[in-house]
């Protein structure tokens, strides 16, 4: 069975707002839905030194490994014969809405409430209704 490392990060704002991407139609899956920050962890990476480095690529945003609190960790099985350790991050800015400068993975991008985060790939949603639910997002 193959095992992939997975990582996405709810990134707040000064304000408590959450970034929110949005796939371009060109993304190779799931074109056009919604999206946060992070990805496959490459080999030779620690998960944090991944997700670090699919922000910086994603979004233009420099964070470092300490400015990230894991939320939620899961296996994901959604492929035959593939195991996907999927977590979910969460990051305080003190900016309030900073400019983001997307990549070609995504068309847009959007600062929201917590609540507006729906949609989003299953295990990385499971996260955000975790921590919601779990009252988390105080502590970011």
């Amino acid at each position: 069975m193959k095992h992939i490392r997975a990582a996405k990060i709810v990134i707040l704002d000064g304000e408590g707002k959450a970034l929110l991407l949005r796939r371009s139609h060109t993304h190779p899956t799931d074109g056009l839905m919604p999206d946060i920050p992070g990805g496959t962890i490459e080999d030779g990476e620690t998960i944090e030194a991944g997700l670090i480095r699919e922000i910086r690529e994603e979004t233009g945003l420099d964070l470092l490994e300490g400015d990230v609190t894991l939320f939620h960790s899961v296996a994901f099985h959604g492929i035959p014969d593939v195991t996907i350790d999927c977590r979910v991050y969460a990051a305080r800015l003190t900016e309030v809405a900073p400019a983001v400068i997307i990549s070609w993975e995504h068309d847009e991008y959007s600062w929201v409430s917590i609540s507006e985060l729906k949609g989003l790939e299953r295990p990385y949603q499971e996260g955000v209704d975790y921590a919601t639910a779990h009252n988390l997002w105080s502590s970011v």
